[in-house]
């Protein structure tokens, strides 16, 4: 799995819109959903913002991230 498709998965588990998780955490709705088709990768401080968020851990997407490269 990718970085990309858990954190769409994890998104649509929780019943929650790319729009709405855009403006909760300040970024756009068109970047959020480039990461969630793997058309582009997370930086770090959004990996942060998005574990808090959905209260998952930052080593799990950072793991994620680097089986993605």
């Amino acid at each position: 799995m990718t970085i990309g498709e858990f954190l769409k998965d994890i998104r649509k588990q929780k019943g929650l819109t790319i729009t709405k998780v855009a403006q909760d955490i300040g970024f756009t709705k068109q970047y959020i959903s480039m990461i969630e088709k793997n058309k582009c990768k997370p930086t770090l401080k959004l990996m942060k913002i998005l574990a808090d968020y959905y209260n998952i851990k930052l080593s799990y997407l950072v793991e994620l991230y680097d089986k993605s490269i």
